[in-house]
C-alpha cells in the first residue's frame, strides 16, 4: 500500500467496497500513516459495522483527514441485512448515532431507479432535515445490477430539483460545474484518477474509473512518461458514432464511458436528449 501512495502521490484517497469498514480501524490508520499529512482520506461506507460498533471507529472517523460518504435510498433496493430493506427510520438512527460520535451528518448517495423515481427528489428534502447533502446518481448496469435508469430521466430530475432550490442540498458542484464524475466533460478523470485493485494472484490492475473497473477496463500505471492534462475521446465509441460530433452535447453525452456504454443500448436516448438539449445548455452546466 505504501508503495503504491509513493508512486501516485495522490491528493485524495477514496476507499470503497463492498463496505470498507470491514477492514477495521488499524487499516485506515495505516494508510492515514502511509500518506502524506495534507492527503484526504475519503471512505464510502453503508456504515453498518460503524453502527455495530461505534466506539471502535471514534477516533479515526473524528480524524480531520477523514470523511465520510454513506448510501440511502427510498424503496426496497437497498438492504441492511438478507431479510430487512434499509429504510428512512433506520437511515435516520444511523445517522443520528454517527453525528453523536463524529461531529456531522455524512453525506449521501442515492441509486435512482425505475422503482424509487417518483421519491428522487424526497432524497434532497430529507438531507436537507438532516443538515447534510445527497448525491442522485442513476442505476447503471454494473455488478449485479442489470437495470439501467436513462440519462435523459435523470436529467429532468436534476433540473427539477434546480427549478425547486433544492439543489442546494444536491452534492452536484464537482459533477455538474467542473464537468467531473458522472460527466467527465472537463475530460480530467482518466489523468487525475487511478483506481486500482488486485486479483487472486495479488497483481495489481488500474482504471480511471471503479465503474469502469467493472467493465473491464484497464490502463497502464504511468511512472516515467509525463500523464497528458487531458483525456482524448474516440468518436468510433459514442453513442451515436461519429454524428454525435455536430451535437452541442457530444461531450456531454459521451466523455463518461460508464454512462456512455448504458446509454447506447437506448433506442431513444438521441431523440429524448434533443428535448432537452436547451435546458441543458441553460443550465450553467459544464457542457
Amino acid at each position: 500500500m505504501k508503495d503504491l501512495i509513493n508512486v501516485l502521490h495522490p491528493n485524495c484517497i477514496i476507499v470503497n467496497g463492498g463496505d470498507p469498514l470491514l477492514s477495521g480501524p488499524t487499516y485506515f490508520e495505516d494508510l492515514l500513516a502511509a500518506s502524506d499529512s495534507n492527503t484526504e482520506i475519503a471512505i464510502v461506507t453503508n456504515l453498518k459495522a460503524f453502527w455495530l460498533a461505534p466506539e471502535k471507529w471514534t477516533n479515526v472517523l473524528r480524524n480531520p483527514r477523514v470523511s465520510v460518504t454513506t448510501s440511502f435510498q427510498y424503496g426496497t433496493g437497498r438492504k441492511w441485512d438478507s431479510d430487512t430493506v434499509y429504510d428512512e427510520e433506520k437511515f435516520r438512527e444511523v445517522c443520528k448515532v454517527f453525528k453523536q460520535n463524529v461531529g456531522y451528518v455524512p453525506m449521501f448517495i442515492a441509486v435512482i431507479t425505475k422503482e424509487n423515481e417518483d421519491r428522487a427528489l424526497d432524497h434532497l428534502l430529507l438531507a436537507k432535515e438532516l443538515g447534510t447533502t445527497c448525491k442522485l446518481n442513476p442505476v447503471l448496469p454494473l455488478g449485479i445490477s442489470d437495470e439501467s435508469y436513462p440519462k435523459y430521466k435523470m436529467i429532468d430530475i436534476w433540473l427539477e430539483a434546480k427549478r425547486r432550490g433544492l439543489d442546494k442540498y444536491m452534492n452536484a458542484d464537482i459533477q455538474f460545474f467542473n464537468g467531473g464524475c458522472s460527466f467527465n466533460t472537463g475530460l480530467m478523470c482518466a489523468t487525475t484518477i487511478r483506481v486500482f485493485w488486485e486479483d487472486i494472484n495479488d497483481n495489481v490492475h488500474y482504471s480511471a474509473c471503479d465503474n469502469c473497473s467493472t467493465l473491464g477496463d484497464s490502463i497502464p500505471l504511468e511512472t516515467e512518461q509525463p500523464i497528458p492534462k487531458k483525456m482524448k475521446l474516440d468518436p468510433r465509441t459514442f453513442i451515436n458514432g461519429r454524428n454525435c460530433l455536430t451535437c452541442k452535447l457530444c461531450r456531454f453525452c459521451n466523455a463518461c464511458k460508464a454512462m456512455r456504454e448504458a446509454n447506447k443500448n437506448d433506442p431513444n436516448y438521441c431523440t429524448e436528449m434533443k428535448k432537452r438539449e436547451q435546458a441543458i445548455l441553460d443550465s450553467g452546466w459544464l457542457i
